[in-house]
């Protein structure tokens, strides 16, 4: 009876931050949904739940330039510990069941460290990848796109320009640079990390938007 549906309307949930320990669904309805139907939604003849993958990307705080360090080993500035930690409070919690991913160089790993503590996530689950130690857009969506389905919310930390190439490709609001601990959220209508196209921007912080 139901293996054919037209879905003619949409209903999508995105939760506030505050509200992070769901996973993010769609309703889809054969037909319009109406107020009285949205009160009383066993009435409805035919509503389809699809999970949504969702994925919060982070680039790494702000280094230090100056530091007698290559560049894989460049730590962090004061600032870019201040700023991680704002940025971090601000967005306050992730779904229980995410997965944190970072670059493997030194300043992704402690931007990723400094979230994770905000977060109440067990550091010691964190994934450094060497692969995402990337500055390019195609390498960043090749690493994205071979996350585990099991996985509905991934959490990357990782570097420009890969980081605005991938969020002005594949989210729906244009950004001019991600800056330095800037946080961008995009959900995607697929349930396959593989299938992932144009999604949709939820979510954008930057630090200099939260500073006094």
């Amino acid at each position: 009876m139901y293996d054919i549906i037209l879905n003619l309307f949409n209903i999508w949930f995105f939760l506030e931050p505050d509200s992070y320990d769901f996973t993010i669904f769609k309703f889809s309805f054969t037909t319009k949904p109406n107020e009285k139907d949205l009160k009383f939604p066993h009435k409805i003849i035919c509503v389809t739940l699809s999970r949504m993958k969702n994925l919060m990307i982070i680039r790494h705080a702000k280094s230090d330039w100056d530091a007698p360090f290559g560049d894989f080993e460049r730590p962090l500035l004061q600032r870019g510990i201040l700023d991680a930690n704002l940025v971090a409070k601000n967005v306050a919690k992730i779904p229980h069941n995410a997965l944190i991913w970072s670059s493997s160089a030194k300043r992704a790993s402690q931007t990723a460290r400094i979230f994770a503590a905000t977060f109440s996530y067990d550091e010691s689950k964190i994934i450094f990848k060497d692969k995402l130690y990337t500055f390019e857009g195609a390498a960043l969506e090749k690493i994205i796109k071979s996350c585990d389905d099991s996985v509905d919310c991934l959490v990357v930390f990782g570097h420009n320009e890969a980081i605005t190439d991938f969020v002005n490709k594949f989210g729906d609001i244009f950004i001019d640079n991600v800056t330095t601990s800037g946080f961008v959220t995009i959900t995607f209508d697929t349930n396959e990390w593989k299938n992932i196209q144009k999604g949709k921007t939820t979510k954008i912080i930057f630090p200099r938007d939260l500073r006094p």
